[in-house]
């Protein structure tokens, strides 16, 4: 009988997964005949790459569909992206012009100009263009196979039973097509969970751990395996009562996921305090899933993501406005908070300015519109319109002081006295804080806005200087770190001493293991990931706020993430019911 061991790699996407392990050999070059085009037939070679295209993008319109129906929101997002980047200038007029002027055969060419490609970005270093890397590769293979094989390149027909797949790295699509009754769970080399992958893996609700030499376990194919989503354990030939002992767990997972959405669930702490718990939407879609996921309202539209499947003209002011009407005919919200369009970092929407070196250190969100004021101008005046008059929190991204706030004002003043004779624009503006510099100047930001809101995932990012998309960096980017609870407590009393409502977004407010820190710090509402609302209502129900406030004042002792980890750790599992 095999020893049972135990390997720590890192958590990608919670949850237990058991089952035989299946190794996912990396993609084999394609070989294929390089074959001279006569100029005759070369519009007929053409015709056969826009019909592999067309495939494509059949087949990822079917994966949407697909993950639509499991509820996995942001996975269809993801997946759009890559529809969107079928209609990109590279894959069409430029792969076309190439082909006319090699005169050989599409394969051929189309394979000559991706390995260029993918030579130029595998150099950089930056997490954006890694993640654009992958995602080519990803579509180039899927166009590839339409052109010259099958198209089955994860063998999900094969599998059988329940299976963890290991590979050194999954691409988008390959978590996306995995059918979750046979693929219980992944386990690779590489892999974050900000990075693309990860997030649809968190979105579809199967167990992905990382940082395990794939070619050593390799060796173990076919072997019984326990992957724990929640620490990043893999438990290899488990013994009978380790197995036992994780189906127990499996099942009570399963159990609460199932049962939490026929509970009475509230906004409210045990000994009564109302804290609000709203929904960050990305799509239209995601407005007819709120009540299904008990939100209390939108504590945050990313206005930016919902043109993902608009056309060349997404940005017209006509094409907001009515995609805004859309949004505001959902209603009435208790709230509904608008992120302006946070441009710029990993958001590339314009092509036409230089953001540098590093994107996340330049030209973004607000510092994006008040150097470009027609864009920000276009989208106010698309939103106050469509709005007819109703109540509208608009908040802005990326503040690093009071003199962007007050530029921004100005602004939104200019475009509301431009309708003043249009109609009549209910306002209310808030700042989002998500750099060092707002935290320090919290007090003198809350003087010239109604709310504020935190943005933790960029926080974090900029107080530690840790890249969140980078996988390397999973050790040093810490929601538990010292100086990140010290910042929010920070913020928190600010904003009351001015007598401005606070939310938190971003994963902290998702994560339940974070809600009793929370409700200590004061929060006045949270605002989740669609899917894990639930979850933290059910948490906060358990929970007395003042036994919080207790909690809170604990970890602001402690001196380490670790330490604060394993105390939140331990009273989430107090709180598990």
């Amino acid at each position: 009988m095999l020893e049972e061991r135990v390997l720590t790699g890192i958590p990608i996407s919670e949850g237990i997964a058991i089952g035989c392990i299946h190794y996912v050999k990396e993609r084999k070059e394609m070989n294929f005949p390089e074959v001279n085009i006569p100029a005759s037939d070369i519009e007929k070679e053409i015709d056969r790459y826009r019909k592999a295209l067309r495939s494509s993008r059949l087949d990822l319109e079917e994966i949407q569909i697909g993950l639509a129906k499991e509820g996995s929101i942001e996975a269809v997002t993801i997946i759009d992206s890559h529809i969107r980047m079928l209609e990109d200038p590279f894959m069409t007029t430029l792969m076309e012009e190439k082909i006319r002027k090699m005169l050989l055969n599409t394969e051929v060419v189309f394979h000559t100009a991706i390995t260029e490609y993918e030579k130029q970005f595998s150099k950089m270093q930056d997490a954006f263009f890694r993640q654009r890397l992958i995602d080519v590769q990803d579509l180039s293979q899927r166009i590839m196979r339409h052109l010259f094989c099958s198209l089955n390149s994860f063998e999900h027909d094969k599998i059988r039973q329940e299976t963890l797949m290991l590979s050194k790295e999954f691409s988008p699509s390959q978590i996306a097509e995995a059918p979750a009754h046979t693929v219980t769970g992944f386990i690779a080399n590489f892999g974050s969970p900000t990075a693309h992958a990860g997030l649809i893996a968190r979105s579809k609700g199967i167990p992905f751990i990382a940082h395990f030499d794939e070619q050593v376990l390799q060796e173990e194919e076919g072997a019984v395996a326990i992957i724990d989503g929640f620490s990043g354990k893999l438990i290899l030939h488990p013994l009978e009562e380790t197995l036992e002992r994780y189906r127990e767990k499996q099942i009570r997972e399963q159990q609460k996921n199932e049962e939490v959405f026929n509970l009475d669930l509230r906004s409210i702490t045990r000994d009564g305090r109302s804290i609000a718990i709203y929904a960050n939407i990305d799509t239209i879609a995601d407005l007819a899933e709120l009540n299904r996921f008990k939100g209390d309202g939108v504590g945050l539209v990313r206005s930016e993501l919902l043109f993902f499947e608009e056309g060349k003209n997404r940005f017209s002011e006509e094409s907001q406005q009515a995609l805004y009407a859309k949004i505001f005919e959902q209603g009435p919200f208790d709230r509904l908070v608008f992120r302006v369009f946070d441009f710029g970092g990993d958001k590339r929407f314009y092509s036409d300015f230089d953001d540098g070196v590093n994107p996340a250190l330049s030209l973004r969100s607000i510092r994006f519109l008040l150097r470009f004021k027609e864009i920000f101008r276009t989208q106010l005046r698309a939103l106050f319109t469509a709005a007819q008059g109703k109540k509208i929190s608009l908040l802005i991204p990326f503040v690093a002081d009071v003199e962007e706030i007050l530029e921004a004002r100005e602004v939104v003043d200019q475009v509301v006295e431009e309708l003043k004779a249009i109609v009549a624009v209910d306002l209310e503006i808030g700042a989002m804080i998500e750099m060092p510099s707002a935290v320090i100047l919290c007090h003198q930001i809350c003087d010239h806005v109604d709310f504020l809101s935190v943005g933790t995932n960029d926080l974090i990012q900029y107080t530690l200087v840790a890249d969140r998309q980078n996988a390397s960096m999973q050790d040093v980017f810490k929601s538990t770190h010292p100086s990140i609870i010290t910042m929010l407590k920070m913020i928190v009393d600010a904003a009351h001493e001015k007598n401005k409502p606070v939310c938190i977004c971003g994963e902290m407010a998702s994560n339940p293991l974070f809600t009793p820190l929370l409700i200590g710090l004061g929060f006045d509402a949270l605002s989740c990931s669609m899917r894990y609302i639930p979850k933290v209502k059910k948490i906060m129900m358990a929970v007395d706020s003042v036994e919080a406030q207790t909690l809170t004042k604990e970890i602001l002792k402690l001196r380490t993430a670790t330490d604060i980890h394993r105390l939140l750790a331990d009273v989430y599992c107090q709180y598990q019911i």
